[in-house]
C-alpha cells in the first residue's frame, strides 16, 4: 500500500486522559472518463484512439429520363434523335444524430451511378468520338466541396453503357462537414443518334456505406449516460489502532474537466463480498476538488479490506448543448481517502 501522511490537527487540554485528533491520507488511484463516452451512435474511436470514425450509411435515389429531359417527353416511345441534356441531381445523407458538424481528416466516398436508357450519354454517338459527353460526382458538406471525382466520355475508359453500374472512389479533402453531406451528379449528355426514348427509364445514384476519419467533433450532449473506468483502493495495510479509533473520514477528489459538460455521478466503494455505499458526486467543467465525506460506522465496512472498488455512473449535460472533443481526451479523478482519528481518552 502507498505511504500515509499523518497530521496532528487537533488537541484537547485534558482535566482527564488527554484525547487528540490524527488525520490520515491514503492515496487512492487515478480514474479516467474517456471522450468516447461523449461520441453519439455512429461515431467512434479508431482502436488508436487517434482520431474519430464517422460512418455514413448510404443513401439511393432514383430518377427518370422525363424528370431531367423536357425534350424527351414529346418524343417517349418514339424513335428519334437523342436529344441533349445537362442536368444535376442531388440525394443527401444526414450526419449521424447528435453529431453537429466535424473536422475532417482522412477517408473516402463510393459512389454508384448507373442507367436503363438505350443510349450511352457519354458517347450517344458510338460513330463519333467527338461527340461526348461528360459526369462529375461532387459531395458537398458546410458550404464547400468536401469529394469530387468525372468520368470523360473522351476517355479510353469513358464508356457508360446501360444496366452497368459505374462505381467512382472520391478521397475527402480536409476541412468542416456540418449537417448533411449533398452528394452532387452533374451529367452532360451531347444530342447523339437515333434510338428508341424511354422516359420511364432510369438512372440511380447511390452513396455506398463507408466511414469518415475526423480529427474535431461537435456533438450535442443533454442527459447522455456516462461510465468512468472502474478503480480499486487496497485499505487491507491500515495499522490496526488507525482501523479502531476512525471517527470519520472523506474522499478527495482532483477533478480534471476538459469538456464543457457538468453533471451528477453516482459514486459506489464496495469492498470484496459487498455491501456498496454509495454518494453523490458532482461534475463541473474544468479542474474541481469535490469531497465526499464518510461516517465512521461507512468506513468501518470498508477499512481493512483489499481490492475496494470504486465506480461511478451518471450523466452529463454540456452548458450550451454542444460541446466540440477531440481523440485522445478524457477526464480524469485523482483521489485520495483522508481518515480522521480520535486518539486517547480513558479506553485508549
Amino acid at each position: 500500500m502507498a505511504g500515509m501522511l499523518v497530521a496532528l490537527a487537533a488537541c484537547d487540554i485534558p482535566t482527564s486522559a488527554p484525547q487528540w485528533d490524527q488525520t490520515w491520507v491514503v492515496p487512492g488511484e487515478d480514474m479516467s472518463l474517456s471522450v468516447a463516452e461523449l461520441l453519439p451512435s455512429g461515431v467512434a474511436m479508431t482502436p488508436d484512439s487517434s482520431a474519430f470514425v464517422v460512418s455514413i450509411d448510404g443513401t439511393s435515389v432514383s430518377f427518370t429520363l422525363g424528370d431531367f429531359c423536357s425534350q424527351c417527353a414529346a418524343l417517349n416511345g418514339t424513335t428519334a434523335p437523342k436529344p441533349a441534356f445537362d442536368t444535376t441531381l442531388t440525394t443527401v445523407e444526414m450526419l449521424p444524430a447528435d453529431l453537429v458538424s466535424a473536422t475532417v481528416s482522412g477517408g473516402q466516398f463510393s459512389v454508384t451511378v448507373q442507367h436503363q436508357f438505350s443510349f450511352d450519354p457519354l458517347r450517344p454517338s458510338p460513330s463519333d468520338s467527338t461527340n461526348t459527353g461528360y459526369l462529375t460526382i461532387a459531395v458537398r458538406s458546410a458550404g464547400r466541396v468536401v469529394a469530387m471525382d468525372s468520368v470523360d466520355g473522351a476517355d479510353a475508359d469513358g464508356a457508360f453503357p446501360a444496366n452497368t453500374p459505374r462505381t467512382l472512389t472520391l478521397p475527402a479533402t480536409p476541412g468542416p462537414i456540418a449537417d448533411s453531406l449533398v452528394v452532387e451528379v452533374h451529367v452532360y449528355s451531347p444530342a447523339g443518334d437515333t434510338t428508341t426514348i424511354n422516359t420511364s427509364a432510369g438512372l440511380d445514384i447511390t452513396l455506398n456505406p463507408g466511414t469518415l476519419d475526423v480529427s474535431q467533433a461537435e456533438v450535442a450532449v443533454s442527459n447522455i449516460a456516462a461510465n468512468g473506468t472502474p478503480t480499486t483502493m487496497d485499505l487491507s495495510g491500515l495499522p490496526d489502532f488507525v482501523i479502531n479509533h476512525v471517527q470519520s473520514g472523506a474522499l478527495r477528489f482532483t477533478i480534471d474537466n476538459p469538456f464543457d459538460v457538468s453533471g451528477s455521478f453516482t459514486l459506489s466503494m464496495t469492498p470484496p463480498g459487498g455491501p456498496s455505499i454509495t454518494k453523490v458526486l458532482n461534475i463541473a467543467p474544468g479542474t474541481t476538488n469535490p469531497r465526499i465525506d464518510f461516517t465512521g460506522t461507512e468506513l468501518d465496512s470498508l477499512l481493512g479490506q483489499s481490492n475496494v472498488t470504486i465506480t461511478t455512473t451518471g450523466s452529463l449535460t454540456a452548458s450550451g448543448g454542444t460541446v466540440t472533443v477531440s481523440p485522445g481526451q478524457s477526464m480524469t479523478f485523482k483521489t485520495d481517502l483522508e481518515l480522521t482519528d480520535l486518539i486517547g481518552g480513558k479506553n485508549q
